[in-house]
């Protein structure tokens, strides 16, 4: 061979040129996809792994649920006998008789509520090979689905807005008990000094206290203010960590645990919502950007807002500002878009009024929710939520729950004497008849709150992250 003809083909030029051709159709690359590969990479097989990755909550993160007693119920109405008064003995005479007194019994009841969610899969998807079993999967979304609308229905349940869903802790607190079980906090730092004043309401109600239930962010602050206040204790001379882990709490009234539970975050029943494509069209209590069902309210319409003087108004002087307000409509199915209002100028005192014209449509409006920011402020959040009484009607702001705020409740978590979660049936998967070429299923429960004693209960309210001065 003459040594003249040979061209080495990693010396460059042209044969550098179709040596890299060669070894990029050689090479796997790094794209993906299902038609668009080429060289190499048409022949690499694609690698998932086995298992389904959670982005969402498990059934342990419904606390509440997890944890309240469980009772038999035996009826679709529950009924329960209240002893409030057992009388008072009295001093008397020699060879007489004390006054005869009566006890103080009362009768009361609550609604079994049906709650469910239809689980559906076609006969083809369940014939080809699986990441993971279908059924078994969808059994489990379905499941969570209802846990949450139970765990957050337990808590802010309201049957005057919805009339298919049972009252729920805070609606029967706020109907039933002593004002002072309910303590507002104004926007400022959960402290012992609360839990304190809320232990000692319930002990002078002859209970217990025992469980604080409170969402992440109040605990999140409650902690900021321990740590700001320097209250806590260190036991062992060779600490090997800093910090404040407050799980349980003792004060002069009383002691108990700290429950977290991340469904407390908003006060807004409605649960947040994606749409296929995986965006939310509705983030956890604030409006959503789009009707969350096709059977939802159509939009209503707000009207001239007013602000007049309300002697039970909690808007104080630092509160005056200007606010922007939303309205939206619910019903059994969901939430419509909302309708805005702007700048609506408040000063200490005001009430606000928001007349409400409802939007029509084929579905009926049960209730309204509203939702607040200040006018400052770039994010919404939800307040409160009225039932539908008429059209127009107008809707109360006096500042009662503070937007951006949370809730925690202190507890005598006394199954007998104080709450329980009476259920005729418990969780139960009913198959449904055949009407195409598919499977599917009914998951469903059937139960009610019932709430014995709501002044061994205590609200703590509007919980913010403003630091007590």
């Amino acid at each position: 061979m003459n040594n003249l003809d040979y061209q080495d083909p990693f010396a460059g030029g042209s044969n550098q040129a179709e040596f890299q051709e060669l070894a990029k159709a050689l090479s796997t690359q790094a794209t993906y996809g299902l038609t668009d590969q080429t060289g190499g990479a048409a022949f690499r097989l694609e690698s998932i792994q086995g298992t389904l990755k959670s982005a969402t909550f498990m059934e342990t993160a419904a606390k509440f649920w997890q944890m309240v007693g469980k009772k038999k119920a035996g009826s679709t109405i529950e009924e329960y006998s209240l002893w409030s008064d057992p009388g008072d003995g009295e001093f008397y005479t020699e060879g007489g008789l004390p006054q005869e007194q009566d006890s103080v019994y009362t009768r009361a009841f609550e609604v079994v509520k049906f709650l469910g969610a239809v689980g559906k899969i076609s006969n083809q998807a369940m014939a080809v090979r699986n990441l993971v079993d279908l059924k078994a999967q969808e059994t489990l979304s379905r499941t969570l689905g209802v846990i949450r609308k139970l765990n957050k229905t337990l808590y802010f349940g309201d049957a005057t807005c919805n009339p298919l869903e049972f009252p729920g802790l805070l609606y029967q607190m706020t109907a039933r008990a002593n004002s002072e079980n309910v303590i507002d906090c104004a926007g400022k730092r959960l402290r012992l000094e609360e839990i304190n004043t809320a232990a000692r309401i319930i002990s002078d109600n002859y209970g217990t206290p025992s469980h604080l239930f409170i969402s992440n962010e109040a605990k999140e602050y409650y902690v900021k203010e321990l740590i700001a206040s320097k209250t806590y204790f260190v036991n062992d001379a060779s600490v090997m960590r800093v910090g404040v882990n407050p799980n349980e709490w003792l004060v002069g009234n009383g002691q108990g645990i700290v429950v977290q539970d991340v469904f407390l975050k908003s006060l807004d029943p409605g649960a947040p919502r994606k749409n296929q494509a995986g965006t939310f069209i509705k983030e956890e209590g604030q409006p959503p950007s789009a009707a969350t069902s096709s059977k939802a309210p159509a939009t209503p319409v707000i009207g001239t807002v007013t602000t007049p003087a309300h002697a039970d108004s909690a808007f104080a002087s630092g509160d005056a500002t200007n606010y922007d307000y939303r309205v939206s409509a619910i019903n059994q199915y969901g939430e419509s878009l909302y309708d805005t209002e702007l700048t609506v100028a408040v000063t200490a005192g005001d009430e606000v009024l928001i007349p409400v014209t409802e939007g029509g449509g084929a579905y009926a409006t049960t209730a309204y929710k509203v939702y607040r920011k200040k006018s400052t402020e770039s994010t919404y959040y939800y307040i409160f939520q009225t039932a539908y009484s008429a059209s127009p009607q107008s809707l109360s702001d006096k500042n009662l729950y503070r937007h951006g705020t949370t809730m925690a409740f202190l507890m005598d978590f006394n199954v007998d004497q104080v709450l329980a979660y009476h259920q005729l049936l418990p969780f139960f998967s009913m198959p449904l008849a055949i009407i195409d070429d598919s499977v599917r299923w009914l998951l469903k429960l059937y139960g009610t709150l019932m709430v014995y004693n709501p002044n061994k209960i205590v609200i703590l309210k509007n919980i913010g992250g403003t630091a007590w001065s």
